[in-house]
């Protein structure tokens, strides 16, 4: 397990910068053994030297780019592959380590038009906020779009959305695609309230 200050979210790629002993380990024995590792969010405490208190729910990472620099460190790159929760997390040897549980999400069929709506909601937000001056992605909604299923679009569309890590959490735990469309469309209309304040 890796506590960390982020959150990643299934299909979503983070680079991964390990300097600390436990985690060189960690990333040794993932590297070697074609291992994924588990992401949680640290609720409190800092990410280097333990003593934190981590999220509930977390996500498996899929190595798929590693280095290791001379003085030991690693830079990885992973991809969020499943949600899970913990079970119960187990005496620490070198770094963090719980037994698991996936959440296994049914499909919703029936909504992937809400999915698009709201991803059109983004689309229309950041056309808005490059106007006044915000670096943020031009995105083509049908490419965008193209191959996800409603579950698979959701998680697209929050790691677009600019966001506190407790909020990303929200979502990563919300369990529909739905709730978390939902919960996106709340972070749209605190934006839009930005946005409405810089005009």
């Amino acid at each position: 397990m890796f506590p960390l200050g982020t959150v990643l979210f299934p299909g979503a790629i983070l680079p991964v910068h390990v300097f600390e002993e436990r985690y060189r380990q960690l990333a040794e024995f993932c590297t070697s053994e074609s291992s994924v590792f588990g992401v949680v969010l640290i609720e409190r405490g800092s990410e280097v030297g333990g003593g934190d208190t981590r999220a509930p729910v977390g996500c498996l990472a899929e190595i798929i780019q590693h280095e290791q620099f001379e003085d030991g460190r690693w830079a990885l790159v992973v991809m969020g592959t499943e949600r899970f929760k913990i079970v119960k997390w187990l005496e620490e040897k070198s770094y963090p380590r719980a037994t698991i549980e996936i959440i296994k999400e049914k499909e919703d069929l029936s909504n992937f038009e809400n999915g698009l709506a709201v991803l059109g909601s983004v689309v229309n937000l950041f056309d808005r906020a490059r106007g006044l001056g915000y670096d943020v992605p031009e995105i083509d909604k049908e490419l965008f779009a193209i191959g996800a299923t409603l579950n698979e679009l959701s998680y697209r569309i929050a790691e677009l959305v600019p966001m506190g890590p407790f909020d990303a959490q929200k979502i990563l735990k919300a369990p529909t695609a739905q709730e978390r469309l939902d919960l996106i469309e709340d972070q749209i209309e605190a934006f839009k309230e930005i946005l409405d304040a810089r005009e």
